[in-house]
């Protein structure tokens, strides 16, 4: 499930063998991008669905899925001002 924040977005997906389905050992790439609106911190999380995880949800199909979330975080470093100790103006 694509992260609800407009400010991360799944760009690419690749599944092995290019299917959308995977089993135990094997790995799948998310490529998502962040693009910031402003300056401020960004959460937002990445939902996995799988027949084995952590949490229950109800799909739209009514059948019964299991999930776990990956948290996504977008920080920068704040702005510092360095000034020498004497001013000369």
């Amino acid at each position: 499930m694509p992260p609800p924040s407009k400010e991360f977005t799944i760009k690419s997906v690749k599944y092995p063998l290019g299917k959308g389905q995977i089993a135990p050992g094997m790995s799948v790439i998310f490529v998502v991008h962040f693009h910031a609106t402003n300056l401020q911190d960004f959460d937002d999380e990445l939902i996995i669905v799988t027949d084995v995880g952590a949490f229950p949800v109800k799909t739209p199909l009514n059948n019964l899925y299991l999930y776990f979330q990956i948290k996504l975080k977008a920080r920068r470093d704040h702005p510092e001002i360095t000034l020498p100790l004497k001013l000369e103006c």
